[in-house]
């Protein structure tokens, strides 16, 4: 039994029943207790004893759509050091950790990606979690459950369907997809962008949950679809939703993964293309807040770092590379922009049960800032360092 207490630090739980702790104790990768640290010294004293040095320390950041194989060819491109794709793997979550990140998701996997992650993870070369989200010709692979009964294999854990709108032609098709999805219990992560491809999501999950329950009406007439909540399926990128779309995709229990970094990376190119609400509008966060819905931020987008301290400054800023605000309605606070890294990422994936916010019986899974993001101003977000990861109790210390 391996034991390890942190103290001498700040806590930020996300858990509202415990709003503030004293020092924590964590038993096997699993959070057990919290008290004084002297307290928890005489429950465990062969523990080992972690001084935070005022840090703070909070859930572990989880990174809902990215993909981290494809991360992981690039660098063993780019880098000699890594002479092999488990090897490259090593490299990228090695890398994922230093930004705090202690779960991810592998999106697109084929078969033969599937392989190549289990292969890694069976050298012991996957030191995060990696949720997969398979191309639906692999969809054959998933038990059909509902998805919060997928559990990890060591670090690989199938979560679902993974669809891209662009590669099925005509509504028909998505629709199938959409069927066979909620008949299998498949939880589904749908890319869509553009207006046009986020409405035909829309239209055909729409159907989809009318051909699988029945002709149900309200007192108007109109169909009246049946929320699948525990699918809890995904709308990744997200940029051009309108009120109009977001009232649908709400009713269907849609909730959004933002690639809002593009904010700041795409934020002068957007000046340049984008004009009045279509401008102001863009990525609407804060809109989702007033609406109660879950949602996160996500780094599937080609250059992107998955830098999660930037993410959190960008939503809270919304400034381009030239220093204006982009859209300052829809920015939001930083406890939100923490919630959607962390609590609101766990539920999306459907492991908040697990993960999320430093609840007992939850991983131990942590990120240890050199400051309190919900303490400093939204201006210094981006100044806050990232000191120490821990996975599964596991201790990663970042260098400067």
């Amino acid at each position: 039994m391996k034991q390890v207490i942190f103290k001498n630090g700040k806590y930020l739980t996300l858990d509202k029943k415990i709003p503030t702790m004293k020092a924590l104790l964590v038993t096997d990768g699993k959070i057990t207790a919290s008290a004084e640290d002297f307290i928890l010294q005489e429950i465990a004293p062969d523990a080992e004893v972690i001084d935070l040095k005022n840090g703070t320390l909070m859930p572990g950041f989880i990174e809902t759509y990215s993909s981290i194989l494809a991360d992981a060819k690039e660098l063993l491109n780019e880098t000699p050091s890594a002479t092999n794709l488990t090897e490259a793997l090593d490299e990228t979550c090695k890398r994922y950790l230093s930004y705090g990140i202690t779960t991810a998701v592998n999106a697109r996997t084929s078969k033969e990606d599937l392989e190549i992650l289990k292969s890694a993870d069976a050298a012991g070369n996957l030191s995060i979690d990696i949720a997969v989200y398979l191309k639906p010709d692999a969809a054959d692979l998933l038990p059909e459950q509902m998805p919060v009964n997928n559990t990890y294999d060591r670090h690989i854990r199938l979560a679902g369907i993974s669809i891209a709108v662009d590669d099925l032609t005509g509504e028909e098709g998505l629709t199938a997809l959409f069927e066979k999805c909620i008949k299998s219990h498949h939880q589904a992560a749908v890319e869509a962008n553009s207006a046009a491809a986020i409405e035909k999501v829309i239209k055909c999950y729409r159907a989809a949950l009318i051909n699988v329950n029945g002709e149900k009406t309200d007192a108007d007439g109109n169909v009246k679809p049946r929320i699948f909540e525990d699918l809890r399926p995904l709308l990744c990128g997200a940029a051009h939703l309108l009120d109009t779309q977001l009232t649908a995709l709400q009713a269907l229990g849609f909730t959004p993964c933002f690639t809002h970094d593009n904010v700041f990376y795409k934020g002068d190119s957007y000046l340049k293309s984008l004009s009045g609400e279509a401008l102001d509008n863009i990525y609407p966060v804060r809109s989702i807040v007033k609406r109660g819905m879950a949602f996160s931020l996500q780094h599937d987008e080609a250059g992107m770092s998955p830098d999660m301290i930037k993410t959190i400054s960008i939503a809270c800023n919304r400034m381009a590379p030239s220093e204006f605000t982009i859209g300052p309605e829809q920015t939001i606070n930083s406890d939100q922009a923490v919630n959607a890294v962390t609590l609101f990422a766990a539920y999306q994936l459907c492991e908040d049960l697990n993960k999320g916010s430093l609840t007992s019986g939850k991983a131990a899974d942590f990120v240890v800032l050199s400051d309190n993001p919900l303490e400093i101003s939204d201006a210094n977000l981006k100044s806050m360092k990232i000191l120490m990861t821990v996975k599964g109790g596991v201790v990663t210390r970042i260098e400067e």
